[in-house]
């Protein structure tokens, strides 16, 4: 069985090395065009009796000669392109992969540029696992280990289907069958929108570079993707543009009724709005306490000057996540609890507080959280203009505002957030793992 994979980055390097360590894929290639790139993926295989025989071409076209199986692991904005690169090499009963994080529009690019004939060759995917940084160093074997893997088959021939599936089965990955339009409708909520979230929360945090206090920990989680970078999201962005302008205007509804709540002093009725968000999102969260909980509880008993902006704007938006998170479950009609990844699970991590105690806390410290509500909605409705203006400079600013943000700050010493979302410190109980590390 001949693998190939084209695009030496964090994940197709990561199915390379995953598929060397099943010992199903004898013969397995991976390209990347880039030099410097290539350097460090030969001395990375090269370290590993499992990943050594790997070859490592600067060529996607001798890469995809004669293979079995294709892997496009390149940006979503290369896929027409490279596509239409390796089509001759192609044999006819290849079976041929992605792994785009948007699937209507990466679909249409790589469709159109198959020979004539191989359309149901083609089986779309999204490993929805990642680590921090990118490139091939980033890579691990075990990157697909336990994470789910969605799989469009519905337009596939059985024996692509096939083949497809048991690959991302041999990686280690567990395929869950979606459309292509049901995935972009899920991920325009729990990944591209959380993005524009993340990047208006920022605002919340200080203008200069310091060390956050533990009233802040909700918040630097909540803005842990804002450190995101432009080449990957602007096309995503152009995309998966009505799916998340969708998402967009549903979250705002959401916020609204929240406010409206804290304006009118309405305890019963934000208690109620918390608990909804609260039990649902009970079905993604791990039920043992971390370092955000406890630094949570902790500023609801003692609250600071900062805890308006620190927790509360963290307290509200988590919920409004939640809550928009329910709402697309009901429209693409499967249970979202094996679907949730780690930017959907970290922004409403806080929903796992007593919802009755939250609502306290919010309606005790309104004035300060009411105030964040409206910086933060002034970001987000200028970043949710950008999409829907399809404006690459706004984007660009964005991204390159909040990232210099969210590098800014630091927290405590004590405890710490490793990349898995587990606490790591001397006096704060450690959980047992429950969820992997799904990407964003």
């Amino acid at each position: 069985m001949r693998l190939s994979i084209i695009g030496g980055g964090q994940i197709g390097t990561s199915v390379a090395r995953a598929a060397a360590r099943s010992g199903k894929y004898r013969d397995i290639s991976i390209s990347e065009p880039d030099d410097d790139a290539r350097k460090v993926l030969k001395e990375l295989l090269a370290q590993d009796p499992a990943t050594k025989r790997i070859e490592v071409t600067d060529s996607n076209k001798k890469a995809a000669n004669r293979a079995d199986i294709v892997v496009l692991a390149t940006p979503i904005d290369q896929f027409a392109p490279v596509t239409h690169e390796i089509a001759d090499s192609l044999k006819s009963g290849v079976a041929i992969t992605d792994v785009g994080s948007i699937k209507q529009q990466s679909a249409a690019a790589i469709l159109d540029n198959l020979p004539k004939g191989m359309a149901g060759r083609y089986v779309p995917a999204h490993p929805t696992v990642g680590a921090e940084g990118s490139g091939p160093k980033t890579s691990k074997p075990d990157m697909f280990d336990g994470g789910t893997i969605i799989v469009d088959t519905s337009t596939a021939d059985a024996s692509a289907a096939t083949a497809i599936t048991q690959l991302w089965e041999d990686v280690g990955g567990k395929p869950l069958g979606l459309t292509a339009g049901q995935h972009d409708k899920l991920y325009g909520t729990t990944s591209h929108l959380q993005h524009l979230v993340a990047f208006a929360a920022t605002r919340a945090l200080p203008s200069e570079s310091t060390k956050l206090s533990e009233d802040q920990r909700s918040l630097y989680q909540m803005t842990r993707i804002a450190d995101a970078n432009k080449e990957m999201w602007l096309p995503i962005f152009e995309g998966n543009k009505s799916a998340i302008v969708e998402s967009g205007a549903a979250y705002m509804d959401r916020l609204t009724s929240i406010k409206q709540a804290l304006q009118s002093g309405d305890r019963e009725g934000l208690t109620a709005i918390l608990t909804k968000a609260h039990d649902f999102a009970k079905g993604f969260q791990a039920p043992e306490d971390d370092a955000v909980l406890v630094a949570a509880r902790d500023t609801m008993r003692a609250p600071s000057d900062k805890a308006g902006d620190g927790l509360g704007l963290p307290m509200v938006l988590a919920n409004v996540t939640a809550l928009n998170a329910q709402r697309v479950e009901g429209e693409i009609k499967q249970p979202l609890a094996p679907l949730a990844n780690r930017s959907l699970k970290e922004a409403s991590r806080l929903t796992q507080l007593p919802p009755a105690q939250s609502a306290d806390f919010l309606l005790a410290n309104r004035g300060a959280v009411l105030k964040a509500i409206s910086g933060f909605e002034v970001g987000f409705a200028n970043n949710l203009s950008s999409v829907i203006q399809s404006d690459p400079t706004a984007q660009t600013a964005m991204i390159t505002e909040a990232r210099q943000k969210r590098r800014g700050v630091t927290l405590p010493d004590r405890p710490v957030i490793v990349a898995d979302n587990k606490p790591v410190a001397r006096d704060v109980p450690q959980a047992k793992p429950r969820y992997g590390n799904h990407s964003a």
